[in-house]
């Protein structure tokens, strides 16, 4: 009996299909194998049975949530014999509530269907910047995507909160303040425990150690998130210099008042690809959103805006309401929603795009540039800075193209590039690429990690291969 023939007697016909490489297309650089087969879970029950039979018959297993192309290489298995998990069918909003600020979503809930429960509900999701049509929630908040009002950033984690957690040793927790009641959350609701408070049990961060494990480690069954006000007035500005020096010395300006919502920097490439404006603009452009909410909503826009305005005048540049023919409503909109099916920004202008992220503080983004160009990044890529944690650290992204039938290149290239990167103080939290593991050095730290890896997932059956030399050969 195939993989296949015992997925569908586990599981049922209806939750079993053979893999589909046209609907799952993978456009990363990434090497690997095709599925033996996809399972498609709707319930709890669904994923602890597949979990069960993946343990038994030593089957590895790769989750996915989000909906096709894939771009960073996460969900394209290392091993022959991998069943994809494909949890899209778990598409629940749980529960929003306006007075907690919380949004509990199953895996293959996406960006564009929260949208409207949120606004009806007088909230708002702090959105990474213009995600792909059909990105899960529960994917981008455990992948650890930056949000762009970094200002609204209390930790590294935000705004994940509590997880439901099936890890691969067979362990179903319920990770944060959830793990303080009953494995039901109408249960847990009804006593007044909203699924707030990240630590636990046991005073163990577990969502921390879920969190950019790229599912190496276990499955979720559903997040929390915490959830903004909705804006009652809302305004996106920009100032735009040659000089990287220049729009981050500002950013840091406006970090230090504590200033704007949305906070970021993108080159003039990266602004041609998220706006589609082919009008010229100078070589770097930072983005600046301000929102009044409940209380002195006006007062707020107006105050931040004018004081914004004289921060920007005292560096010699100029706060504007429109670049490149976009203004700032249109910026917002942008920023706003999640791409259209098909047209998703990073790769528009080219055949596929190679996403090579790393963190770092704002001040060291010119240095590691630098070295990337100096170790042979194309013409072309484009650069997008998100700072985070109320601008303690940033993440960058550089976006670089190339040609279908060129990935051997392309992760020869991109292995280059993050070693100089690296070598420029870059550090790679996340195991795109086989970046992270590549670089860690010290022999300590990686017998950690695998002790981490060997606790959670004994028989290394999760996404095996992904986290390279942590795991043991």
């Amino acid at each position: 009996m195939n993989r296949l023939e015992e997925l569908t007697s586990l599981l049922g016909s209806e939750k079993v299909c053979a893999f589909d490489a046209a609907a799952e297309e993978d456009r990363s650089a990434a090497a690997g194998f095709a599925p033996a087969a996809v399972a498609v879970p709707e319930t709890d029950e669904d994923v602890v049975l597949l979990m069960d039979w993946a343990r038994e018959n030593r089957v590895p297993l790769v989750p996915v949530s989000s909906a096709g192309p894939h771009y960073r290489g996460t969900t394209k298995p290392e091993r022959e014999g991998t069943v994809l998990v494909d949890m899209r069918r778990m598409d629940r909003i749980l529960t929003v509530t306006r007075e907690q600020r919380i949004l509990i979503v199953e895996p293959g809930v996406t960006h564009e269907q929260i949208e409207k429960t949120l606004a009806e509900n007088d909230l708002a999701f702090p959105m990474p910047l213009a995600p792909k049509a059909g990105k899960s929630v529960l994917a981008s908040a455990l992948e650890l995507e930056p949000r762009i009002n970094c200002m609204h950033s209390w930790n590294a984690m935000e705004p994940l909160r509590c997880i439901d957690a099936f890890w691969a040793d067979g362990t179903h927790m319920f990770t944060g303040s959830a793990a303080g009641g009953p494995m039901d959350l109408e249960k847990q609701h009804s006593k007044g425990n909203w699924q707030l408070d990240s630590s636990g049990p046991a005073l163990i961060d577990y969502y921390r150690i879920m969190a950019g494990s790229l599912g190496t480690l276990g499955i979720a069954g559903w997040v929390s998130l915490r959830c903004e006000v909705l804006p009652k007035e809302h305004v996106m500005f920009f100032a735009a210099s040659d000089s990287l020096q220049d729009v981050t010395d500002l950013a840091y300006d406006i970090i230090l008042k504590r200033f704007s919502d949305e906070l970021f920097v993108i080159d003039r490439r990266a602004f041609a690809k998220l706006t589609k404006s082919e009008e010229e603009v100078p070589e770097w452009i930072l983005v600046i959103g301000i929102a009044g909410r409940d209380k002195a909503v006006h007062l707020r826009v107006e105050g931040q805006t004018l004081d914004i305005r004289e921060m920007a005048q005292a560096r010699g540049l100029s706060l504007l309401s429109e670049l490149g023919g976009v203004t700032g409503e249109e910026m917002l909109q942008i920023v706003s929603h999640a791409c259209p099916a098909g047209d998703f920004w990073k790769e528009r202008g080219a055949e596929r795009v190679y996403q090579l992220i790393f963190l770092n503080t704002l001040d060291k983004t010119g240095a590691q540039l630098a070295a990337a160009k100096e170790a042979g990044l194309p013409e072309g890529s484009a650069v997008y800075v998100q700072p985070l944690h109320q601008g303690a650290s940033c993440q960058c992204e550089i976006l670089i193209p190339y040609r279908a039938g060129e990935e051997e290149q392309m992760r020869a290239l991109a292995d280059r590039l993050a070693d100089a990167v690296h070598a420029a103080g870059g550090y790679f939290s996340r195991n795109y690429g086989g970046h992270a593991a590549r670089q860690i050095e010290d022999r300590e730290e990686i017998r950690l990690l695998r002790g981490v890896k060997n606790i959670f997932d004994p028989q290394h059956m999760m996404n095996p291969g992904k986290l390279g030399q942590i795991e043991e050969a």
